[in-house]
């Protein structure tokens, strides 16, 4: 039988790796393939998006965050008919 383990987290360890550089660099460097991903499967835009998908990157007080999403009218009408940003993912 199986010997039980406790294990306890050292929060302020864990807060701060996951708000180190190295984290938040593999977060943007992934939001930033989706974008493309998503842009590269995305038709001819409307002369009014600047910019069809954009990555939104922040850093909370616990985490760094990474948010990618439409950023006008073409990319909100192809997200909602195509699913874009779930197929870029790899969903």
């Amino acid at each position: 039988m199986a010997k039980k383990v406790k294990v306890k987290i050292n929060g302020a360890g864990a807060v701060s790796v996951l708000t180190s550089g190295g984290v938040s660099g593999y977060l943007q460097s992934h939001g930033q393939r989706t974008v493309e991903a998503a842009n590269a499967m995305l038709g001819p835009i409307a002369r009014t998006d600047m910019y069809p998908y954009r990555l939104s990157v922040w850093h909370g007080s616990s985490r760094a965050r990474v948010s990618v999403g439409t950023g006008g009218f073409t990319s909100r009408r192809d997200n909602a008919k195509n699913n874009t940003l779930l197929k870029a993912l790899g969903g």
